[in-house]
């Protein structure tokens, strides 16, 4: 106890902060309003004890509160920066950030007091967990060729955050209650994510401009006629596998609602995904989302199969029509293929990071790198001249952290199909069959999307990765004591030497 709340003590005046984050999510301060500080320090002081002091004593308590807040981390950032894209160190601090800084802290301590080898059992399971961490460590060797440094730490931060979210819920996901009772965590907070994109469809009015942040410069924020909805990230892709994420989970908790009335509500939610993804005009989502969709059609069990796949069509058709009538007709053009300057982007962002990566093919230029070498490489490809990302997560990985580091990671994601695919294939419990075919959808359409965008760095990859090991774990925690369990003895051993003689 007392090594709690030296705990608390230790992350609390960093979590102290964590007041300003909830101010701007709940609107009561926006971002240009002056904050009370006089208010902010010993309530946020007080509530970063709390925090830190549940983490060490419910764990899994506070892990849930993290991760329902992690879909809305950009709008908790400490400091926002002045621009879209700028900033130092300090302006990619954010109150999930804070959360796991507490829960780290604290579960070091539960540790050394605990002296439990348990946590660490499902690191052997499967090699997924050895290669992430892997590939964590294969990423600092760019280091040596980083020409920024602070762009490097930022970046390192960010991947380092999701790796340490992975571990944590490996870690602590060790029930069947405890993982179905997460999912419906994230389920409930994808809910509100999807609404924030239904009400900026609505009132073409970008969430994160009502609230004060900036935005970047493109189409859909400058031009009316261009209108795609962002959400809280900012930019339709990243919002649109959010949506998808959620979407998916949504399929994946399904069974764990018995009342009639329970499932209507979970098919509203799935249809509010469905009109979300399609008002993003976005085409990688388009192409993920149909994936996702066939993978978990051809191999979820469930009655009425083909009445739901026909529904499902005339839902994404009707999603269409609605968004380029009421909406954007401009923006829905993309779906048709008329728009074809994405494409003449990508490539030629592919082709820098193909440069790039000949240049540096063993350690890379650096994590985070992309941006700032970015006018060394641009030449005359067809891309924007503002910084921005490759739009390709192994391309821009092959071109930052070099080629092996790249492979490890592709590597990971592979073992993670067959994983599922292994969890379908042998478990006998309908629900487990159920929930390894959503994320196996997932995880598919997933990779498909991270080859039109930058994803390595999103908290949904390490989510998808974190939940799938769980439930292998838990999967095979099954086999094991069904294989302790003695065999019946046969019919006739039991018999008296006599009888088992004069068998016929």
């Amino acid at each position: 106890m007392i090594l709690g709340v030296l705990a608390a003590a230790l992350v609390s005046a960093g979590l102290a902060f964590g007041i300003l984050v909830i101010a701007y999510a709940t609107f009561m301060f926006p971002p240009t309003t002056p904050i009370p500080l006089g208010l902010v320090f010993p309530v946020g002081l007080a509530l970063g004890a709390a925090f830190a002091f549940l983490a060490f004593t419910r764990p899994y308590t506070a892990i849930l509160v993290a991760f329902f807040t992690i879909p809305f981390e950009y709008l908790t950032v400490l400091v926002p920066a002045e621009e879209y894209g700028t900033g130092g160190p300090l302006n990619y601090i954010t109150l999930v950030k804070l959360m796991f800084g507490a829960i780290i802290a604290t579960g070091f301590l539960r540790l050394t007091i605990s002296k439990s080898e348990r946590p660490l059992r499902s690191l052997w399971w499967t090699p997924i967990p050895l290669l992430i961490a892997l590939f964590y460590a294969m990423c600092w060797m760019s280091l040596a060729n980083a020409k920024r440094i602070p762009a490097f730490a930022i970046n390192m931060m960010s991947m380092g955050s999701g790796v340490v979210a992975f571990f944590i819920v490996i870690n602590l996901l060790t029930t069947r209650e405890r993982l179905y009772r997460f999912m419906k965590v994230v389920f409930y907070a994808y809910i509100f994510i999807s609404l924030m994109g239904i009400y900026e469809a609505v009132t073409r009015t970008h969430v994160l401009s009502t609230l004060g942040f900036p935005m970047i410069d493109r189409p859909w924020v400058t031009n009316p006629s261009a209108f795609r909805i962002c959400g809280p990230s900012g930019d339709p892709d990243y919002y649109a596998i959010s949506v998808i994420f959620g979407l998916m989970v949504t399929f994946a908790v399904l069974p764990l609602f018995k009342s009639v009335l329970a499932r209507m509500f979970l098919v509203a939610c799935s249809l509010l995904h469905f009109l979300a993804i399609v008002a993003t005009a976005s085409r990688g989502a388009a192409m993920s989302t149909a994936i996702a969709l066939t993978v978990f059609y051809l191999f979820a069990r469930f009655r009425h199969k083909l009445l739901v796949g026909v529904l499902a069509v005339a839902t994404l058709a009707g999603g269409f029509v609605l968004f380029s009538v009421t909406v954007s007709s401009r923006a829905a053009a993309r779906y048709s293929g008329e728009d074809l300057s994405s494409f003449d982007e990508r490539w030629g962002w592919i082709r820098m990071c193909w440069a790039m990566m000949m240049d540096a093919p063993v350690r890379g230029t650096g994590s985070g790198q992309f941006v700032v070498l970015y006018d060394g490489y641009r030449k005359s490809y067809a891309v924007p001249r503002l910084p921005e990302s490759a739009q390709n997560t192994y391309a821009q990985l092959a071109a930052q952290n070099g080629i092996p580091t790249t492979l490890v990671y592709l590597a990971a994601n592979l073992w993670l199909w067959v994983v599922l695919y292994r969890i379908m294939r042998e478990t006998r419990d309908p629900t487990t069959r159920h929930v390894a075919v959503s994320f196996f959808a997932l995880a598919i359409s997933f990779w498909m999307f991270s080859l039109t965008l930058d994803l390595v760095e999103t908290e949904i990859s390490w989510e998808i990765f974190g939940m799938s090991i769980a439930l292998w774990a838990l999967h095979k925690k099954v086999h094991e004591r069904a294989a302790q369990v003695p065999a019946p003895p046969e019919r006739w051993a039991t018999r008296p030497p006599g009888l088992a003689a004069s068998r016929p």
